[in-house]
Formats: structure tokens, sequence, C-alpha cells
């Protein structure tokens, strides 16, 4: 009994300082063409590797950059003159350049070592309205439709063949 008093006051203090409060994910606002550098601090945290991810509904996430070097290597994809990955002192930086519909996702900065990765950072890039310089006036991008309420979405199930199948109206749910 003692060693099981001694095991609950141990887990009784450690699970305290190992939970985490969730953190918020910011919204970047850019216009078609314009340049968005994200940042992300890595000051307390024992990392020597740092990675870049990009998460688009639908789709798997994607990997931009890692490392630990002054300027991150790019993975396929993203090896371009748009892209690019910097590490200053404790501070890691994303830069998009000339940004379009195709970059609008959420941004994950991760940094640890091989045993421990933590995401430090993410941040949603919307594109907004842009200024049409001909006659002045702001232009809807067709490309921002994103609603940030939530929907009810009802899905049907049916019994086909002995075999439970549930099946949704006409709308994609990611």
């Amino acid at each position: 009994i003692k060693h099981l008093n001694e095991f609950i006051m141990a887990v009784g203090i450690a699970v305290p300082q190992t939970l985490q409060l969730s953190q918020k994910i910011s919204i970047t606002e850019a216009t078609f063409g314009e340049n968005v550098i994200m940042k992300c601090t890595t000051v307390g945290l024992e990392q020597r590797m740092v990675y870049w991810h990009k998460l688009q509904f639908g789709f798997m996430i994607q990997t931009i950059a890692f490392g630990s070097s002054p300027d991150l290597p790019l993975k396929e994809g993203f090896n371009n003159s748009r892209y690019s990955a910097k590490k200053e002192g404790n501070e890691y930086s994303l830069e998009i350049r000339n940004v379009s519909k195709e970059d609008q996702g959420t941004y994950f900065c991760q940094a640890g070592t091989s045993y421990t990765m933590t995401f430090i950072y993410g941040s949603h890039l919307v594109l907004k309205e842009k200024h049409d310089k001909k006659t002045g006036s702001l232009k809807s991008c067709p490309c921002v439709e994103m609603s940030l309420d939530i929907r009810t979405i009802n899905l049907k199930c049916l019994n086909l063949n002995e075999k439970k199948t549930c099946m949704r109206e006409e709308r994609r749910v990611y």
C-alpha cells in the first residue's frame, strides 16, 4: 500500500504539470499578390529541428520545410522562388511571396528533438478582397467563401444488403 500511495502522489503531481491548454490558431489575412511572413519563436524549448507544415481542408498535411540551419531546405512542391524558410536566433520564419488561391490553408510550425516534437505556432491564411487598380474599387475574391460558423449536416443511415452504410446528402465534410 505504501508504494501505491507513493505512485498516486507522483501521478497527482506529474499530471497537472504535463497538461497544456490548446493554443488558438491565428488568422493571417492577405490580398492576392502580397507577401506573407509567418514567424514562430522557440525560446525556452529544447529544439534541434523545426518543421513548417501546411494543411488544406480535404488534403493530407504537407511538410514545407525542415531543419535547423539558417536557410531551412524546402520540400518538393514548395522548392520555388515563392517560398523561403529561415532561422534567425530563436526565431523561424516562413515567407510566401505573391500569395495565390493555392496558398490558402493552415500553417503550422513544429519544433523539438527526435524524441519530442511540439506544435508551437499555427495560423490560417485567408485571402481577402483585392483592390482593382484600374477602377479603384474593391473586387470580391471568389476563392474566399469560407465560413467559420458550424452548420448541421444530416446523415441518413440505410440498411443495404444486410450491411449498414451511412450516406450523406450531397455535402462534403472535412
